[in-house]
């Protein structure tokens, strides 16, 4: 058994995803936070990095159940649906992605709404 293993939690976690990471860790993958107890003990004390994407939220019990976590990639701009004082308290780092959808945001916009983009 290694001694890192990243999980994958929340949806659409493709099989595109999963090989385009190319990581040099297993990926263990769970649908959401709430799978995560079924996975075994031992396979959950492995865990060191979460990357997270959907609508299922990451309380401070998903960080009881992940005894050696130690960051959150949130794919997403924000991170509202992470407990942040639950991971600063047990130093758990988070990143997301902010802005990595904004020019399409804006060109979807302007092409579907023109008349809004005039002043």
């Amino acid at each position: 058994m290694p001694d890192h293993s990243v999980l994958l939690c929340g949806e659409p976690f493709k099989p595109l995803d999963r090989f385009a990471l190319d990581l040099p860790w297993p990926l263990v993958v769970v649908d959401r936070p709430a799978d995560i107890p079924t996975l075994e003990l031992s396979t959950r004390s492995t865990i060191k990095a979460m990357g997270h994407r959907g609508k299922h939220g990451v309380s401070a019990q998903t960080f009881d159940w992940l005894p050696e976590l130690k960051l959150i990639a949130d794919f997403g701009a924000g991170y509202d649906d992470i407990d942040i004082k639950a991971a600063n308290a047990r130093g758990i780092k988070i990143t997301n992605t902010p802005d990595v959808l904004s020019d399409d945001v804006a060109d979807c916009e302007r092409d579907e709404h023109p008349t809004a983009f005039v002043c």
